[in-house]
């Protein structure tokens, strides 16, 4: 059967969890070997069923008869980690998703919808260099959640990039990827100035309870959004 979705877990290594193409490439190596030697299929499904103790028991059953034995056996288990990681990652996708298309009551198929908003997602991904000054002008911290998890951290543009919005970390904000795509999609924003968090009524309370929060900003002032940017972003936000 293989990895599922391979080509997208290898892309999240690389762009969000910060791998380098080796490393990507070898723990995909190792998940090939877990899906053909252990006999656990290496998928979403399996992955989200906390099926990692029945994931060690297959493994070690069968450690002699393994090349490298033990050391073999956890690489392995921390590729497999690595996969957990990111069907949780994909998962949060799915449910912003149907989110997003409540709020927006489209004509559209909830099916387009969802791959529309994940090939949104995993384009801003591929930002790697802005995406690493704006973890460093940020302290590698979302602005809204305070969230410290690398592999959900996003370079979001405060001014579209599809607006002539620029790669600058004036243009910039890290937030979580959920928080991102209520951001792109004006249903949270940051009050200029201010540095207020808003966050729309029709939003649940998983989001609701950061609004009125202060945003967490670079301690230096030359790294904090241009306050036009915002502007635009804020006037979005209450034509919503």
């Amino acid at each position: 059967m293989g990895i599922e979705f391979k080509d997208e877990l290898k892309r999240y290594l690389m762009d969000t969890a910060g791998l380098s193409p080796n490393s990507a490439s070898q723990y995909l190596s190792y998940l090939n070997h877990v899906d053909r030697r252990s006999g656990v299929r290496v998928t979403i499904e399996n992955a989200l069923a906390s099926k990692d103790d029945e994931l060690w028991q297959s493994l070690n059953s069968i450690i002699d008869l393994v090349d490298g034995g033990k050391k073999t056996i956890t690489n392995w288990r921390s590729a497999w980690r690595k996969y957990e990681t990111f069907a949780r990652w994909k998962l949060s996708e799915y449910d912003l998703a149907s989110e997003i298309i409540e709020q927006e009551k489209s004509p559209q198929t909830e099916q387009e919808a969802r791959t529309r908003i994940l090939v949104s997602i995993l384009r801003r991904q591929g930002q790697a260099k802005f995406r690493n000054t704006l973890l460093e002008a940020y302290r590698s911290q979302c602005a809204v959640t305070g969230c410290m998890d690398l592999a959900v951290l996003e370079a979001a543009h405060v001014r579209p990039y599809s607006a002539d919005g620029q790669d600058a970390v004036s243009n910039g904000l890290i937030l979580r990827s959920d928080i991102h795509t209520l951001f792109d999609k004006g249903l949270i924003t940051i009050e200029h100035g201010t540095w207020r968090i808003l966050c729309a009524e029709t939003l649940s309370d998983a989001y609701r309870q950061y609004h009125d929060k202060t945003a967490t900003m670079p301690s230096k002032s030359s790294l904090c959004p241009a306050i036009d940017a915002l502007r635009e972003r804020y006037r979005e936000f209450h034509l919503k």
